[in-house]
């Protein structure tokens, strides 16, 4: 669990600070996991390390393209 501290303050013509607001804001880690969603495909590289994102497709016919 992550908490992050939150300040808002405001400062004087002589420079002194004052506390506005604070908050405490609390975020639960995510726990990470390696299981696909159904149906879902894994991305994979190419040759060159670039992530591959669109599904393989084959393309059957004749002429120019």
């Amino acid at each position: 669990m992550n908490q992050y501290l939150h300040i808002t303050a405001e400062a004087d013509k002589d420079g002194m600070l004052s506390v506005k607001k604070w908050e405490i804001e609390t975020v639960a880690e995510t726990e990470y996991s390696d299981v696909l969603p159904e149906g879902a495909q894994p991305l994979t590289e190419d040759a060159n390390g670039y992530l591959n994102t669109l599904p393989e497709t084959s393309v059957e016919g004749t002429g120019l393209a």
